[in-house]
């Protein structure tokens, strides 16, 4: 049975934490509250907050100068797969559904170059933001937009694969048409690579952890969350942030 005092929150893939609000909550306050702040909310979204450590920089591994492009740039994952690419000296252009999400992206979290899909193609805005083709691809979103920013990279280019957007509400009874990028894997010799951030459970999670606080606390990453208030909120809050309503991590408070 929870006491009035004690605060509950959900926690990755459980169902509640029980923790002290006198404890980490009180330390917010403090000298180091920005510090305090990085772990706690790390902590709290630690999955989505890893797979784009680890995707970024032990799949895509992107070096000084090379073009990067992430789809479903504005989300949790995405809005930090970018940021830590920036950290690694690369140009990164990235895909989102709204003109508030672009400019966010562009005025926030420093991107270089950021575009609308509903407004722009994907092939068009890659043949004028990245004239000498994509090195790196973080994929959350699948279908035709990875088929179009495939089409546009350069050999022994690297591919991320950590969503598929595209297909999360798709009819199954329907065949799916998209463009078969198969041929320019292979021709272009692209290393496209799936995963689940469970791979990197033990020793390395931690370090994945403690390193995206130090960049938080050093104003190199700015996470965002759209927060949604009342638990009886949770149902519109989920069908939100599969419409993409959302910036950055979706979060309801209870």
């Amino acid at each position: 049975m929870l006491k009035k005092s004690e605060a509950v929150r959900v926690v990755g893939s459980r169902r509640w934490t029980v923790g002290d609000p006198k404890g980490e909550q009180a330390s917010i306050g403090g000298p180091q509250s920005r510090q305090a702040y990085a772990l706690i909310h790390l902590r709290v979204t630690q999955g989505m907050r890893n797979s784009a450590y680890f995707g970024m920089t032990e799949l895509c591994s992107p070096k000084p100068g090379e073009t990067v492009v992430i789809s479903g740039a504005a989300g949790a994952v995405g809005s930090l797969a970018g940021q830590i690419a920036k950290i690694q000296g690369a140009r990164v252009i990235g895909f989102a559904g709204s003109d508030a999400k672009v400019d966010w992206l562009v005025s926030d979290c420093g991107f270089d170059k950021a575009f609308n899909y509903k407004k722009i193609s994907v092939l068009e805005a890659l043949k004028t933001a990245a004239p000498k083709g994509v090195d790196c691809y973080f994929d959350n979103v699948g279908g035709e937009m990875t088929a179009d920013v495939i089409s546009c990279m350069n050999s022994y280019g690297r591919v991320a694969a950590c969503g598929s957007i595209a297909n999360y509400n798709a009819d199954r009874s329907k065949p799916v048409l998209v463009p078969d990028y198969h041929l320019n894997v292979i021709i272009k010799q692209i290393k496209m690579e799936g995963f689940l951030v469970q791979r990197w459970l033990g020793p390395k999670w931690i370090q994945g952890i403690h390193q995206l606080a130090e960049w938080i606390n050093q104003g190199k990453i700015v996470p965002r969350e759209t927060v949604t208030n009342g638990f009886l909120n949770v149902p519109s809050a989920f069908i939100a942030m599969l419409k993409g309503d959302n910036i950055g991590k979706a979060v309801v408070t209870v």
